[in-house]
């Protein structure tokens, strides 16, 4: 699993590797191209329930 804030370079470079991905968007961007996420969250506070929801 990898956890960025950077759409480009964390979700869909981790994705591109074949990791799950969480993106921490802050200012709830949209996404900058076709990749999607596994989860999205806006805050750090959001990141259990994110690992715990991936992982179950």
């Amino acid at each position: 699993m990898y956890v960025g804030d950077n759409y480009e370079h964390d979700v869909a470079g981790a994705a591109g590797a074949g990791l799950r991905t969480v993106w921490l968007n802050r200012a709830g961007a949209p996404a900058a191209g076709p990749v999607r996420a596994d989860v999205v969250i806006g805050s750090l506070d959001e990141l259990p329930d994110a690992v715990t929801s991936l992982a179950g």
